[in-house]
């Protein structure tokens, strides 16, 4: 695990290329199967940015977004209670 020092300095110079590090990485199971290998740190970076008195990129605030929803699709299998409704584009 990154120290907090090292999470830091990810969330200040953040850009699109590192999203591959907080998006979703599914083991392809839902409900109480579903593994997101980037969750930890993904959980890890969002502390950080609750945390920080510096402004942080916007960029990094949607991809957070995206991420925390394509996972709870996956974790809480919303995709089968309402199919069609949660289409990530």
């Amino acid at each position: 695990m990154k120290t907090s020092r090292d999470i830091s300095k990810f969330v200040l110079r953040y850009s699109e290329q590192d999203e591959k590090l907080i998006r979703l990485k599914s083991n392809g199971l839902l409900g109480q199967y579903f593994v997101d290998e980037n969750q930890a740190f993904r959980d890890a970076v969002i502390e950080v940015v609750l945390k920080t008195q510096k402004a942080v990129p916007v960029i990094l605030l949607r991809d957070l977004f995206r991420a925390l929803t394509e996972s709870a699709l996956h974790a809480w299998s919303l995709g089968i209670v309402w199919p069609g409704h949660w289409q990530m584009q």
